[in-house]
């Protein structure tokens, strides 16, 4: 056996026992044979030990917006990654399927279901219109909205046009209903600030066609 065989083995047998080894000025090479340890831990509180530059630290394993940091199958392209700040993105056969943020959910391609199951993209609610002007209208939260209190006088308020929203606003009051956009957006390409009014018990079809600008919109409008 030879002596940097002996050394080595001394050396990985100090590392089960718990020893701390000192005055390394480079790395362990342990070769393709690899080391057996029960545990690793870190020599310096707070710094975790990285592996191939991985970090393991405090029960987490960190890979630090590392492009492709988590692959998932077997020959590598299918990947989860937050490369940008504070944002996920799910890789499949080495394209974008989907990214989530703090915004929400933006998938690339089709979204399916089974034919036993439902697909539900959008949240709904109950609101009481309000106000006469766009300053006092009642904000629409939901992407589905059931308006009550529509008297021809009062309203609700879209928010800032997101290209690609979609909003279903339902006048279930006695009368007409005004739907306003957001400050310095307009519907229809009409006057920015100006609402749209609908029938009661009719549905108004909003979708943003720019981000902060043009709402187009479907509805049966109040005589």
């Amino acid at each position: 056996m030879s002596m940097g065989h002996n050394v080595l083995t001394k050396i990985v047998n100090a590392v089960r026992q718990g020893l701390t080894l000192q005055g390394l000025t480079a790395p362990l090479d342990m070769g393709v044979q690899g080391a057996k340890l029960d545990t690793i831990a870190e020599s310096t509180s707070a710094t975790g030990v990285t592996i191939d530059g991985v970090l393991l630290k405090d029960n987490k394993v960190d890979v630090n917006g590392t492009a492709d940091g988590l692959v998932l199958d077997a020959d590598g392209d299918t990947t989860i990654e937050a490369v940008t700040d504070d944002i996920l993105e799910i890789n499949i056969g080495g394209s974008l399927i989907a990214a989530i943020s703090a915004s929400g959910l933006a998938v690339t391609g089709n979204i399916s279901t089974s034919s036993a199951g439902f697909l539900k993209l959008l949240n709904a609610g109950t609101v009481a219109a309000a106000g006469t002007v766009q300053g006092d209208a009642t904000a629409l939260t939901n992407q589905i909205s059931l308006v009550t209190a529509g008297d021809d006088a009062t309203g609700v308020i879209l928010p800032a046009a997101a290209a690609g929203s979609i909003y279903f606003v339902w006048n279930g009051g006695s009368a007409g209903l005004k739907i306003y956009p957001a400050t310095d957006n307009d519907i229809n390409n009409g006057s920015d600030n100006v609402a749209i009014t609908i029938l009661e018990n009719t549905l108004a079809v909003l979708v943003a066609l720019s981000d902060n600008d043009t709402w187009a919109a479907i509805y049966t409008a109040n005589s």
